[in-house]
């Protein structure tokens, strides 16, 4: 069977692409990967493409973070930061589960995404994200407009049935550390409001990119 580097769906894009989601400015991005005879290449971030693609002119990259996971089915929880990401495998196959915990009318709502080399997921601040890995040997990782050197802002429960994410592996079956099981339910906490929150004010994305597909 082919692997994921060989198979043609990683080099469909011939540009940098946005697509919306039902929560607001979150936004899956099409990259573009070049292949040649020794593998491939691909710009797993560039600045004119977030700006061209509305992705918040203030967004002023601070840290690169990556985690290694070497198993499918390692889980991490939902945990909120006050910072944009820009999120992106380069080795592996990744189902990511995205959570509104921002005060408004999309609370609690969930957009799901696979990510693989071709593509990335745009996350504002006040987004929860978390993800399971499908294949051994995932590569995750993201760029960020603020350090983060202290525990998430909000964490809510992965097996939260009001969320009722339909995880690829079942929980009792994946890599899942104690403390993400045991996280409060969605009803338990209190929705983020980003206007009241010093520091975390900024132009979030505008639906300027193609529609969904």
């Amino acid at each position: 069977m082919a692997s994921i580097q060989q198979a043609p769906d990683l080099y469909r894009n011939g540009d940098v692409q946005g697509t919306p989601t039902a929560i607001p400015g979150v936004v899956v991005v099409d990259l573009v990967v070049v292949p040649d005879g020794r593998g491939w290449a691909r710009t797993v971030f560039d600045l004119d493409d977030v700006a061209r693609l509305g992705l918040g002119a203030d967004f002023a990259p601070t840290q690169w973070r990556t985690n290694f996971n070497e198993k499918p089915g390692v889980t991490r929880g939902i945990h909120a930061e006050l910072c944009n990401k820009f999120v992106s495998v380069s080795e592996g196959v990744v189902w990511c589960a995205v959570v509104d915990l921002r005060r408004g009318d999309t609370f609690g709502r969930t957009e799901l995404v696979t990510l693989f080399p071709g593509n990335a997921v745009f996350i504002p601040r006040g987004c929860g994200n978390s993800y399971q890995t499908q294949t051994p040997g995932a590569h995750y990782g993201y760029v960020n407009d603020r350090p983060l050197r202290e525990p998430a802002t909000l964490r809510v429960n992965l097996a939260d049935p009001a969320l009722a994410i339909p995880w690829p592996i079942a929980l009792d079956e994946a890599v899942v550390l104690p403390e993400d099981r045991e996280l409060p339910l969605l009803a338990e906490v209190t929705p983020l409001d980003l206007a009241a929150t010093p520091g975390s004010a900024g132009r979030q994305p505008a639906s300027t990119t193609k529609e969904h597909r």
